[in-house]
């Protein structure tokens, strides 16, 4: 619950407390479905101190008393409590080489009005950090950390203990054009579960990388070179013991999430960008991405692809869970859906290589066991599948509002043998070369030309064998071994551009690019080329136009698999000082050939060739009007016709009035209609400093969707009063109304008290 080894305040002793009250009532039809209340309070005490210059400790307590209640449409009362005081200590020794940290955390929790052992669970928890940061020289990082959770029943329903620690040195050296860094790890983790199926699980993990780059430029800089390698070594050895043929789950082992945004044309996205929050074992707080955090709730976006690149696809996987931080089991788009989410795999992470995974309905669950609730979702696979790559598409949003995304793992099944113990290696590398140059012969003229290269060796024989042979896949595809443990994944992508200012408001640029992913099994062999041609014409400082075509033609195991064309006119302009619009017309056609499945030709299927056509325009208008009025207008229409014919056309409209710092309103409108079906929403929000030491927000929101005649109001309002530079009292109210086939409402008020002292 609290197990924080973050340092916050300035030196001195300080203190902080907080009261929060909420009550919430549900209707349907009228006459009340639930009801809850709950009182939270929260106590901080912090004293941090030097000893001397280079020593200085911590010391906090913390306490949490939280008392709830719900009451069901025929009055039957639920009530939870919870007590929780954690005390802590924590010691620094540090100057600018070193550092030295020592602390420990004791946590006692009572889910339960009064403090009794049937209703305990404690938490011990120690760690200990030690850097060495040295000028021009290595540093080395050691990290140890211990935790015991147990309860006070007899028997033990809870009893764990788990003991960590790593050992880590890097380093980063530079020398005129050249660059060389290095990053060696080793983690073990030792979890010990004796009242669980899994009774003990270690895992022992070495992680080496290395990465070399020369980057040197000539001829005042009309002439620069880049060559690049990367290398990673990864052994990892999972030990699980359990009863003798017992079916556990067992975590497939991540290299890096992944994460990116489809569209409503086109749901599952090409290619997913890393996202390593989505692995780093957090799983309650939320996942960021480059564009925030992923939010699939009410409020959120579908269309988003959540993804999870395993370090070996030799384990198959047969369950996918996403975690969120909120409890969703009442949710009714999300789970159960068989429809509403979709599960992909792949080898490499490229256009042409997602295939998708049949999977049965999704569950919504929680954990408890641990610490903290621990919300999900499993998406179980009909048959378990062997791929690198997995991602999940969320076709639509959950019917409740700030789902957001906090993890993601891969999970496969194992059968417990006679020894009572499943011992599992992975051994995994990874070379990379790059090359680049760039090339300005006359002033208006600039060349540039790639070749990227990345192999990875499953279980490879050597390290120096799986390096030499990346750069014998220079040119080349690994000899085909299908009798081998070894798995090799080659991606290679290579081409360039040269860009002509024919004059000076004209710049012409052409471009290919040629992609491949292939395997020694003969199970992936994709192929992709990429040609284009853009004209940028700027003929005004306040006008710039973008006209391009784009031709990508994709190939499987030499068979041509599709060709799309993309026409593309974008228009940049200021229309005044403070009007700026950008226009985007494209038309775009795509067209998938017929395959035969060349890999298994006793179930070959041959298909028909399909061709899909989109045209779309879409824009934006941005105008401050005067200096306390500004909008925003944004408007589309695309037309997709082929398989499956969709007129979709949307707009929205934004006006805010800022008279002032302290005050503001904005309102928003909104319609979609597609083939017909149309949704709106309009709403206004209300910011107000009316007094110095008061704040008031207020906004409404009115949605409307055609398609199930459905209708929502939602209210939300809050009051701040800064009492004094330690005191504020917040007043929240919201109001929430759905008619669909009932009407459904929800009251919501609550206060919070907050006091500082530092």
């Amino acid at each position: 619950m609290f197990i924080s080894i973050s340092n916050a305040f300035a030196d001195g002793p300080s203190a902080w407390f907080n009261f929060n009250y909420t009550d919430t009532k549900q209707y349907e039809d009228g006459s009340r479905t639930e009801s809850s209340n709950s009182f939270l309070q929260n106590y901080y005490f912090r004293l941090e101190k030097p000893v001397t210059p280079l020593i200085s400790y911590q010391l906090y307590l913390r306490s949490t008393i939280n008392d709830s209640s719900t009451k069901d449409e025929i009055g039957n009362k639920t009530k939870n409590y919870l007590r929780a005081i954690e005390p802590a200590l924590d010691i620094y020794l540090q100057n600018p080489m070193y550092r030295f940290d020592l602390g420990t955390r004791y946590l006692e929790q009572w889910n339960s009005a009064t403090l009794s052992n049937e209703h305990r669970r404690t938490t011990e928890y120690y760690y200990s950090r030690f850097n060495i940061l040295p000028k021009n020289f290595p540093s080395v990082s050691l990290q140890a950390d211990y935790q015991k959770d147990y309860d006070h029943v007899s028997p033990s329903i809870v009893d764990s203990t788990n003991i960590k620690y790593s050992g880590s040195t890097w380093y980063d050296y530079t020398y005129k054009a050249a660059k060389l860094a290095y990053n060696l790890t080793y983690t073990r983790d030792e979890i010990k579960t004796p009242v669980s199926t899994t009774t003990k699980t270690i895992n022992d993990s070495f992680n080496a990388s290395y990465n070399l780059n020369f980057n040197p430029s000539y001829l005042k800089n009309n002439f620069s070179i880049t060559a690049g390698l990367q290398g990673n070594y990864v052994k990892n050895k999972n030990q699980v013991f359990a009863p003798s043929g017992t079916e556990i789950d067992t975590k497939r082992y991540a290299q890096e999430g992944l994460y990116a945004m489809g569209t409503d044309s086109q749901p599952s996205a090409d290619t997913l960008n890393s996202a390593s929050g989505l692995i780093d074992k957090n799983y309650i707080n939320p996942a960021s991405v480059s564009s925030g955090t992923i939010n699939i709730g009410m409020n959120g976006s579908k269309n988003q692809n959540i993804g999870i690149h395993l370090i070996s696809s030799i384990d198959a996987v047969n369950k996918i869970i996403i975690y969120v931080n909120k409890d969703v089991r009442s949710e009714t788009n999300l789970n159960g859906t068989l429809t509403d989410i979709e599960v992909y795999r792949s080898d490499s992470n490229m256009i042409g290589s997602w295939t998708k995974v049949d999977i049965l309905p999704v569950e919504a669950d929680i954990d408890r066991v641990q610490l903290n609730d621990i919300f999900m979702y499993k998406i179980k696979f009909v048959n378990p599948v062997k791929a690198l790559y997995f991602k999940v598409v969320t076709l639509n949003t959950a019917s409740i509002s700030d789902v957001l995304v906090t993890e993601i793992e891969a999970v496969g099944t194992e059968i417990v043998p006679v020894t009572g113990k499943i011992t599992d290696t992975i051994t995994y590398i990874s070379n990379g070369i790059s090359l680049g140059t760039v090339i300005k012969p006359v002033r208006t003229v600039t060349l540039s030309l790639n070749y990227f290269l990345n192999r990875t060796d499953q279980e490879p024989e050597s390290f120096f064998k799986a390096m030499s042979g990346a750069f014998e896949n220079l040119f080349s595809k690994p000899e085909t071994e299908t009798d081998k443990k070894l798995r090799i994944n080659v991606n290679r992508s290579y081409g360039g551009h040269i860009a002509w200012q024919m004059f000076r408001p004209l710049v012409t640029t052409l471009r290919y690019q040629k992609s491949e992913s292939f395997d020694n099994k003969k199970e992936s062999d994709i192929m992709s080329d990429t040609y284009g041609i853009n004209f940028s014409y700027s003929p005004l400082s306040t006008l710039n136009t973008n006209l391009s075509f784009i031709r990508t033609i994709s190939h499987t195991f030499g068979e041509k698999q599709s060709m799309n064309d993309l026409y593309l006119l974008t228009i940049g302009s200021k229309l005044h000082r403070d009007v700026n619009m950008i226009t985007d017309i494209g038309y775009t056609q795509t067209k998938t050939y017929a395959l035969e499945d060349t890999l298994s030709p006793s179930t070959s299927t041959v298909s028909e060739d399909l061709t899909t056509k989109v045209k779309y325009i879409r824009g934006t208008l941005d105008a401050r009007l005067t200096s306390k009025i500004s909008t925003n207008l944004s408007y589309g229409f695309s037309r997709t016709t082929g398989t499956e014919s969709l007129d979709l056309m949307d707009g929205s409209f934004i006006l805010t009035y800022r008279p002032g710092r302290f005050f503001s309103i904005s309102g928003t409108l909104k319609v979609t209609d597609s083939d017909g079906d149309t949704s709106s929403s309009e709403g206004i929000m209300i910011d107000w400093l009316f007094l110095p030491a008061v704040r008031v927000n207020a906004s409404y929101q009115h949605n409307f969707v055609e398609e199930n005649s459905k209708i929502a109001h939602t209210v939300n309002s809050y009051l701040i009063w800064y009492i004094t530079k330690f005191l504020e009292f917040q007043v929240n109210y919201s109001y929430a109304y759905d008619k669909e086939d009932v009407k459904k409402e929800t009251y919501n008020i609550g206060g919070t008290l907050t006091c500082r002292f530092w």
